[in-house]
């Protein structure tokens, strides 16, 4: 769960095996900002970099879907978008990291009145615990409408949990 000044995002998450993949790393839950947009997102992705030969670098990829009420506009967009997360890692324990996140849904699969989505952030994170992580990051989220549509675009502070 992440808090800025405008928004707030809450994405649940659970390892789960999909056909042959073992561990994909599935989320969702929802974004909500001061403008009262509600965005429902999902996303699935596998890490292609074995944790266990390289300790400080870590690859995650997949799909992600938004499924976006906009309340200015009033309108309703869908969009897949296709990117992952690349992070380092300060340490061979990987307990504090810095991370980039892009995820873009092009005008194919972008419905609605939107032609694209995209959403970019940067990270930097530190576990607290085995079970919380806390995290400090900058996002820029938009949807490109007729006119452009930043939905979020600041810096936020969140916290991670694994139960």
């Amino acid at each position: 769960m992440y808090l800025s000044e405008d928004a707030l995002q809450a994405l649940y998450g659970r390892s789960m095996r999909i056909g042959d993949v073992e561990d994909v790393a599935v989320r969702i839950g929802f974004f909500y900002n001061e403008a009262r947009d509600l965005i429902a997102i999902g996303d699935a992705s596998v890490d292609v970099i074995d944790p266990e030969r390289r300790r400080r670098w870590g690859l995650t990829v997949g799909p992600r879907a938004y499924a976006a009420l906009l309340a200015v506009e009033d309108q309703d967009i869908f969009s897949i978008g296709l990117g992952g997360t690349a992070s380092y890692f300060f340490d061979a324990a990987r307990t504090t990291s810095v991370s980039l996140t892009a995820y873009y849904g092009p005008d194919i699969v972008t419905f609605g009145n939107a032609d694209n989505v995209t959403d970019v952030g940067v990270e930097f994170a530190t576990r607290l615990t085995d079970r919380m992580t806390v995290f400090v990051g900058y996002r820029t989220f938009e949807i490109d409408l007729p006119n452009d549509r930043e939905v979020d675009d600041g810096l936020h502070l969140g916290l991670r949990g694994n139960f």
